[in-house]
């Protein structure tokens, strides 16, 4: 086959993969008449490798990893009746389980947050209604609150705000009681499921259980789980697009349930065991993901001062709604076994503020310092950032679109190039401790230490 008449090929795909029917038939139409001109063969191949080269980077540039959980500024929570009281007490519950998700943390007390502000709690509030989880009416009340000024509060507060970009972790469990064993499946409809998928709405995580399909039967199985095979784990995880992964043995005893889990990390993992009741259990292991995600994510931010930090100098190339409000599990606390690995790098609903460069566009690298130390920032020109690894149009326009939807940034400008080294300047939308946690809350840049420094995955 020529390979002009491969490109052709190529090009009447993408005109039918891409455009509408009209467009389909005319070539099909005209196509054998206009290819006997030998003009219009050279402008077709043109075409067609260009839409193929178009393709190819629109495909790189896709942040596969970032999970945009929806809702972290929302939630509904049971209520008595309509009074004015128990409306007044559903909108600081509402808060409460709001400042949960938003911030990472388990539980945070609403009032100190409150403190800091001037007015009522009702003008934090966009939107409210009486309804149901199936929108119907009934004693439930649903609450939306203003994004900017939660986190403008939080900021204040000294409190992180973890972005809606949020990795994703697979679960694999592993239930044995009395009648056997097996892998808890997404398709379960038991009180277990139920419990872990209501927890992680309520902290405001991603969490995946596998279908156990064929496919997942074949790569998986109970005695794998229990071993810690993290391999064959990773296989099916890699399957969902698990960015972390955290896997759990529950067993039935005479009198309760003994529980083993372990969350594992690209650097490291943490295990616990605990005993009590099963869906205690349940609850406690997707508190200790969220815990561990969050907490090694607020870790990764550091401590630096508001002073931004020079750019590094010759850097090596380096390879998703609860009602309730969230509050520790009962039962015995969990009990840490083994702790290994720093800080977290795992993969921004409403009223989003999207970061932008310059005028809107993502600007190109603008030039290569040829060996010269990229210029240091000073903290008048915003929050200071070097990321290494960018070596193509394709790792740039990644790394710009994750940065796009970290709500806490409202403008990113390119200072200078080095070699795959980028400067970046970041305008925050509140404190740039809420920006250094969003962004190590992500999965996209790995900080290589503490001076603000990231290598791109």
């Amino acid at each position: 086959m020529s390979r002009r008449r491969l490109a052709v090929w190529s090009l009447t795909w993408a005109i039918e993969d891409g455009l509408s029917t009209p467009a389909t038939d005319l070539g099909r139409r005209f196509g054998p008449r206009l290819w006997g001109n030998r003009h219009m063969q050279r402008l077709l191949v043109g075409l067609a490798f260009t839409l193929m080269a178009v393709q190819v980077i629109w495909l790189s540039v896709q942040p596969v990893h970032a999970v945009t959980v929806q809702g972290l500024y929302a939630a509904q929570v049971p209520v008595s009746d309509r009074s004015e009281a128990a409306r007044q007490d559903a909108v600081l519950r509402a808060l409460q389980a709001v400042l949960v998700k938003v911030t990472g943390r388990r539980t945070v007390d609403v009032l100190e947050v409150l403190a800091l502000h001037d007015g009522s709690v009702d003008q934090l509030a966009t939107q409210a209604d009486w309804r149901d989880a199936q929108g119907n009416a009934a004693e439930r009340y649903w609450v939306e609150f203003d994004q900017l000024k939660v986190n403008d509060l939080l900021s204040q507060s000294s409190m992180p705000v973890w972005g809606s970009a949020r990795s994703t972790t697979a679960l694999f469990v592993v239930v044995q009681g009395a009648t056997g064993r097996r892998i808890l499946s997404a398709s379960d409809d038991t009180s277990l499921t139920s419990r872990i998928n209501a927890v992680a709405a309520q902290r405001g995580i991603p969490i995946i259980l596998p279908l156990m399909d064929l496919r997942d039967q074949r790569d998986l199985n109970a005695s794998d789980v229990m071993a810690g095979g993290i391999d064959r784990m990773e296989v099916v995880s890699g399957r969902y697009r698990g960015e972390a992964l955290a896997y759990a043995t529950l067993s039935e005893r005479t009198d309760a349930w003994d529980a083993a889990w372990t969350f594992v990390a690209r650097n490291g993992k943490r295990s616990w065991q605990q005993r009590g009741r099963a869906q205690q259990l349940a609850e406690a292991l997707v508190h200790s993901v969220a815990d561990e995600l969050a907490a090694r994510a607020e870790a990764g931010g550091g401590t630096a001062s508001a002073a931004a930090q020079p750019a590094p100098q010759g850097l090596a190339a380096a390879p998703q709604a609860g009602n309730r409000v969230s509050t520790p599990t009962g039962g015995a606390k969990p009990r840490a076994v083994t702790g290994t690995g720093a800080a977290l790098t795992a993969p921004a609903a409403s009223r989003k503020v999207m970061p932008r460069a310059g005028a809107g566009a993502n600007p190109a690298p603008a030039r290569s310092l040829g060996g010269q130390a990229a210029p240091a920032l000073t903290a008048a020109s915003g929050l200071g950032i070097t990321v290494q690894g960018v070596r193509s149009a394709g790792d740039y326009g990644a790394l710009m679109a994750y940065l796009r939807v970290i709500e806490v940034i409202s403008q990113v400008a390119v200072l200078d190039v080095q070699g795959d080294v980028v400067a970046l300047d970041i305008r925050p939308v509140g404190s740039q401790q809420a920006v250094l946690h969003a962004i190590n809350g992500g999965y996209i840049l790995a900080p290589i230490d503490g001076a603000r420094r990231y290598a791109l995955r």
